[in-house]
């Protein structure tokens, strides 16, 4: 029976998908290793039996192993994320657990080592992405504010500071209406409305927002439902300052009603003279 369940761990150990060795704690030493250790490791039975625990870790981290030798450990010990380093040099990001017992009057470590550098390597370009994102919004021209079923704020990118003139995140948690010009806030709640009863749904408009001066301004928005978006959940409002390009309109188009009436009239080079 004891041989029968030897057979059967030393199967379990030999046959793991992950690489697994039994080293002495006192000494480093390894004293077993599976197959899957050889794999990945590169090295032979017989090399990583003349080798030690220290001899697997990149120079600069042997000093932290020797610190975390030191401190008393339980029989069941979970050491966290450490770099491995493989017999062609190559390093990789391993998560470590291990298991005391005593073998032949020897204290050892049964160790798993889990190989997580793809998942390293995929958090690290998501946080690269994240802060490039970040970097973006932070410095776009345009303003960005995430907003609830109710338009009640939620969140602001920098540029909102920056043009209307509040304080940042003075709006967080008010509605936003409350900057819209009374002759705008009838259509913009009414398509505001509709837009939330539609997932996926976008919608754009110009109506006029007040600064914190007390002036008036008038923006084009991009009004996006991403309420059933995990990464949002929210309406996102993509809005930029177009008051000086529609003054020029409104200029423009009294031009053109004055030169109706008479008052002008074109040149031949194209330029608006006054014939009065």
């Amino acid at each position: 029976a004891l041989r029968a369940s030897e057979e059967k761990y030393r199967y379990l150990f030999d046959n793991n998908p992950h690489p697994m060795w039994v080293y002495d704690l006192e000494t480093l030493e390894f004293l077993a290793v599976n197959a899957a250790a050889v794999n990945k490791y590169g090295y032979t039975r017989a090399e990583f039996l003349q080798m030690t625990i220290a001899d697997i870790r990149p120079s600069e981290d042997v000093e932290r192993l020797k610190k975390h030798l030191e401190i008393p450990r339980p029989s069941l010990q979970h050491s966290g994320e450490w770099r491995h380093k493989l017999k062609d040099g190559t390093l990789i990001d391993v998560q470590i657990s291990s298991h005391t017992l005593k073998l032949s009057g020897r204290e050892t470590a049964l160790v798993v080592a889990q190989d997580i550098t793809e998942r390293r390597h995929a958090e690290a370009a998501v946080h690269a992405n994240e802060e490039r994102f970040r970097a973006l919004i932070e410095n776009g021209l345009d303003d960005i504010s995430l907003l609830d079923i109710h338009g009640n704020l939620l969140w602001e990118s920098p540029a909102v500071v920056r043009n209307l003139g509040y304080p940042e995140n003075a709006f967080v948690g008010r509605n936003i209406f409350a900057l819209v010009h009374p002759e705008d806030k009838a259509w913009t709640s009414a398509l505001y409305a509709r837009l939330c009863e539609a997932p996926g749904s976008r919608q754009e408009g110009k109506f006029r927002l007040q600064r914190s001066d007390g002036t008036w301004r008038w923006v084009e928005a991009v009004v996006t439902n991403m309420l059933d978006n995990p990464s949002v959940q929210a309406i996102v409002v993509n809005y930029r300052d177009i008051t000086e390009r529609k003054l020029a309109e409104e200029n423009y188009q009294s031009i053109f009603e004055r030169s109706a009436d008479g008052i002008f009239q074109s040149s031949p080079e194209g330029r608006f003279i006054n014939v009065n």
